[in-house]
């Protein structure tokens, strides 16, 4: 992407529009400062995870969906409670959705956690499930929002609806609900 490119998008996105990245593009850092700074929500998942994810800004960003392997590494912890525990610590304005496979996902934001546990199905194919995951909840948490709904449990609960689902099916695209 050119600096024109995303100077053009983000300069013509209104108040209530997100930002939804994945560290699969250039200029992630200078996309998350400028959104920043024009006070728009950022919604990032740093698949797939690099070193230099620890050098962003993170706490500019609205939402990061870390699965427990990234959120491990971008803390340098061995386990989840750690990794959680620094991640509130480090990023206190950031709202952390640490999806943890089967067992569910974690969402952690100040002092408050919420858990929902994983539906029970035969996985066939796990290649779009984060995708999925991301784009239901972000779905369902921007209805909330619109709604003043501010708990963050239904839109964990269908994003890990529609997560489940989607690993019962083989392929990408074809699989998501």
């Amino acid at each position: 992407l050119s600096t024109q490119q995303i100077d053009n998008v983000l300069n013509s996105a209104s108040k209530d529009d997100w930002v939804l990245l994945q560290n699969e593009t250039n200029a992630i850092g200078d996309i998350i400062d400028k959104a920043s700074a024009l006070g728009l929500a950022i919604a990032f998942n740093p698949a797939p995870m690099t070193p230099n994810i620890a050098t962003l800004a993170l706490d500019k960003v609205t939402l990061l969906f870390v699965n427990e392997i990234e959120a491990m590494q971008l803390t340098q912890t061995e386990n989840i409670d750690d990794a959680a525990h620094i991640m509130r610590e480090k990023y206190p304005n950031t709202k952390v959705i640490m999806t943890l496979g089967k067992a569910g996902v974690k969402y952690l934001y100040r002092g408050d956690e919420v858990n929902v546990s994983g539906f029970k199905v035969d996985a066939i194919d796990t290649t779009a499930a984060g995708d999925t995951f991301t784009g239901f909840f972000l779905a369902t948490y921007i209805k909330n929002l619109a709604a003043n709904i501010s708990d963050p449990a239904l839109a964990l609960l269908n994003a890990c609806a529609a997560a489940a689902l989607c690993v019962t099916k083989q392929g990408a695209a074809p699989s998501i609900p």
